[in-house]
């Protein structure tokens, strides 16, 4: 006797099927007794499990499904999108975070393989950056890809931000006009203190003009309460540091979560926002890009050195900030001033920012860049060798973009539901259109799927979740054992209002048991004298 094949099986369970849905009365034991088949394999049938044979979510030996791939692979083609493709690292970590344990070194190359719709490249060289970095195509696929997200995504010029760092030198004034005697002409030295201890501001500004609070990253290793002043309002100013007064991994996530989020939400909520930044590597990591992602933030990378010509901030705000600056320094200098430090650049540069960072400034940049008003042209036609004709194809869309509305989709092109609401929405439709044609198990069934689907967004959120929490903890654990974390207040990497005015009252209060202190031993002084 020839054993039973699988299709054979298969016929016996759709049999039972048959009979259990025609014969009233008949249970589901009952059928799979007649028919030979597990009682158990049969409900599940009814419940809506497929077949083993037709169940291919896994591939044999494959340590992601299918589905999680196909999430990598278009998590890739954000980043992409974004302005910088990850490296090996970057998927290799966020697989991890999908099987929940470290992969074999070698699913990378695998899984690669089993993707055509990726490929490898190997990234270039500062120096032939560039080079390439005034290629018109390079500048029109930016303004293109700009164009695609607003459309795309309704970004409203409210919600369209750009950020970026500027250096400053505390005791450095930078060039100027002068007069002076004209048989000194050759005399034009101006004196200034000499501290070129680096502090970096970062600086944000939207389309309509608005600044977010900056970060000020000092180069020191602990705060100084003696650097600021109780009376000044600057509310919202974060004071970092680091080793060399420049930004990094954790003081950009920390921007963005202390004083780009909070200032931004306010204005854009529920819509999304658009952050425009260059490629610095602090802003490629796990923790910025996540942040990004689950705030509805879509950061855009500009092309590689681009900003001279594509940054509204160093087109219209950075050049006014340094040229007041240096004024005031250079008031500070003449007026006897000398010994210029971190508390004087604190007492200095909220009146130069306030003077060089305003609405006109803002305004004036993204007019530069050739975002408001729309006009790519204009920025392309300062790229030297640079010809309309020889991009004719490519600029046609860009130039007509200003005149175009954006598509709207067919309501009848049916969308792959993102979320519950919008399965249930989906199973409505479907519902109140072929409803009626189905038979009250052909309806379980069916409930049976949204059921499911809705478990598996549901699953998702709570493994979205768990990763976010892994990597909080993985990064305090490793601020722990740098010594350098935000837990400790006065080394604290990030001083905040609140903070610093907790580190005003410890001082109070020390300051109080100081002189207290004092006092006691003074009188005992005293005590002793009298006796003797």
């Amino acid at each position: 006797m020839r054993p039973e094949s699988n299709a054979d099986y298969e016929i016996r369970i759709a049999e039972a099927i048959t009979a259990w849905e025609d014969i009233p009365g008949l249970s589901l034991n009952a059928a799979a007794r007649n028919h030979g088949v597990p009682a158990s394999t049969l409900k599940h049938r009814v419940n809506g499990r497929r077949p083993r044979i037709q169940r291919p979510l896994r591939a044999p030996q494959q340590a992601l499904t299918l589905i999680q791939e196909e999430a990598i692979s278009k998590w890739i083609a954000r980043l992409y999108n974004w302005g910088y493709p990850p490296r090996y690292n970057l998927i290799r970590s966020m697989a991890d975070s999908l099987a929940g344990r470290q992969l074999n070194r070698n699913w990378l190359t695998r899984f690669l393989k089993r993707r055509p719709e990726l490929t490898t490249a190997t990234s270039r060289t500062l120096e032939n950056r560039r080079g390439r970095a005034m290629d018109a195509n390079i500048i029109i696929d930016f303004f293109a890809q700009y164009h695609q997200i607003v459309q795309k995504h309704d970004i409203l010029p409210q919600n369209c931000w750009n950020m970026d760092e500027t250096g400053f030198l505390i005791g450095y004034a930078t060039k100027a006009k002068v007069v002076l005697p004209a048989s000194k002409k050759h005399d034009k030295f101006v004196l200034h203190d000499g501290n070129r201890e680096s502090v970096t501001m970062v600086e944000c500004g939207s389309m309509l003009g608005e600044f977010c609070p900056p970060m000020v990253i000092f180069g020191a290793k602990t705060q100084r309460l003696d650097w600021h002043r109780d009376d000044m309002d600057l509310e919202g100013w974060q004071w970092a540091i680091s080793e060399k007064g420049q930004s990094n991994t954790d003081l950009a996530v920390s921007w963005l979560k202390l004083c780009f989020h909070p200032k931004s939400y306010k204005i854009s909520r529920p819509k999304q926002r658009l952050l425009l930044l260059d490629g610095h590597s602090s802003h490629i990591s796990v923790a910025f890009i996540d942040f990004c992602i689950e705030n509805r933030i879509i950061a855009l990378c500009l092309p590689p050195h681009s900003t001279h010509v594509l940054q509204p901030l160093d087109l219209g705000a950075f050049s006014p900030y340094k040229r007041a600056y240096s004024r005031m320094i250079d008031r500070f200098c003449r007026n006897g001033g000398t010994g210029l430090g971190k508390r004087d650049f604190v007492n200095i540069i909220p009146k130069a920012r306030s003077e060089a960072l305003t609405k006109r400034n803002m305004k004036a940049g993204y007019k530069q860049a050739g975002l408001v008003p729309w006009d790519p042209l204009s920025v392309l036609e300062k790229l030297p060798n640079f010809s309309a004709k020889a991009h004719t194809n490519a600029l046609a869309p860009l130039i007509q973009a200003k005149k175009l509305k954006a598509a709207t989709k067919d309501p009848s092109t049916p969308q792959t539901p993102a979320n519950e609401p919008a399965i249930d929405a989906f199973a409505g439709d479907i519902q109140e259109a072929i409803g009626h044609y189905l038979t009250t198990p052909l309806r379980t069934k069916f409930s049976k799927i949204i059921k499911v689907a809705a478990i598996s967004y549901a699953n998702e959120a709570i493994l979205m979740k768990e990763n976010r929490d892994l990597r909080s903890q993985m990064v305090r654990a490793r601020n722990v054992r740098q010594g350098g974390g935000m837990t400790y207040v006065t080394r604290a990497r990030v001083l905040g209002d609140d903070v610093k005015h907790h580190l005003v009252a410890v001082a109070e209060v020390k300051a109080a048991k100081s002189e207290a202190a004092k006092l006691r031993k003074a009188r005992r002084q005293e005590a002793t004298i009298i006796i003797e």
